[in-house]
């Protein structure tokens, strides 16, 4: 298989962190999300207006747990979406 899935138990996950702390190689060392793309959604837009990631591990809609078996996920959200306001945190205390 070609997923992460099978290596989301708790001792694959060890392993993983500890290869990478000795070695700084291995699948602790990349976020995984090195493929993806933007997109237009019109032909008529400037610049993509989508931007889409592909994860090689399939997960619960939740993002909690991985699913048993191997899968894929692609991630797509709003690139430049128009709005308007601002955000501001109040407090360093959530």
């Amino acid at each position: 298989p070609v997923t992460l899935n099978s290596k989301m138990d708790p001792l694959s996950k060890l392993l993983i962190g500890l290869r990478w702390l000795l070695f700084k190689d291995g699948l602790g060392a990349t976020n995984h999300f090195e493929a993806g793309g933007f997109i237009r959604s019109d032909k008529g837009l400037r610049w993509p207006d989508i931007q889409f990631h592909f994860l090689p591990a399939a997960m619960r809609y939740d993002g909690n747990k991985p699913i048993k078996g191997h899968g894929f996920m692609v991630l797509t959200g709003p690139n430049k979406p128009k709005s308007r306001g601002y955000v501001r945190v109040r407090s360093a205390d959530p």
